[in-house]
């Protein structure tokens, strides 16, 4: 099993979660240590923590088994803005996306839900990412990428993971490593084809 979506600093060790810490071995030199699905230790030194981002800003837990509620989900859109290009006055809509999308990764803070990424996929072959939401008090901590990398893991080695950015997240994808395709394209609900 390798799942090195969900990182812990060493005890005593506080600082920011560095790119070259995910998927690198436990040594002195890395402060970071890696942590398995379910929350389970790949560390003995560490088996009574569980598996959480600790930095001097805030501890994350990363899921892709548990739950969330319509009202929930909501307002994590309100929080992380995204509400603005999602259906959130209509509960059957809202319904609908959660109980038919096979693949939701959450990031909790206690149990504040601070960030989701909301997926349809056969895990095999694509993972259309319909919805990645971070809280904007939360927001440039890298909880974004954790949940990318998070259902990364649970893809099958050939999955793609295609996605339509908001135009003010077009940049943030591109920086991250997502390349831009110049041949997508969308049909509006109940558009007639020509």
């Amino acid at each position: 099993m390798n799942f090195p979506l969900v990182w812990v600093a060493r005890p005593g060790v506080q600082a920011s979660l560095p790119e070259a810490a995910v998927g690198a071995e436990e040594t002195a030199a890395n402060p970071f240590v890696p942590f398995g699905e379910n929350t389970l230790c790949f560390s003995a030194t560490l088996a009574l923590c569980k598996a959480r981002i600790e930095t001097a800003i805030v501890s994350i837990l990363y899921e892709h088994l548990r739950p969330i509620t319509e009202a929930d989900f909501v307002d994590l859109l309100k929080r992380s803005t995204l509400a603005e290009r999602r259906p959130i006055n209509d509960p059957v809509c809202v319904a609908a996306m959660l109980k038919h999308a096979n693949l939701i990764c959450t990031a909790w803070d206690d149990s504040k839900l601070v960030g989701v990424a909301r997926s349809l996929t056969d895990f095999e072959y694509c993972c259309y990412l319909s919805d990645l939401a971070v809280d904007e008090e939360y927001q440039r901590i890298g909880i974004g990428k954790g949940l990318i990398r998070l259902t990364q893991s649970r893809l099958g080695k050939k999955a793609k993971i295609i996605l339509l950015a908001a135009p003010k997240a077009e940049q943030y994808y591109r920086r991250i490593g997502f390349e831009a395709h110049s041949s997508a394209w969308q049909l509006d609900a109940k558009r007639e084809l020509a």
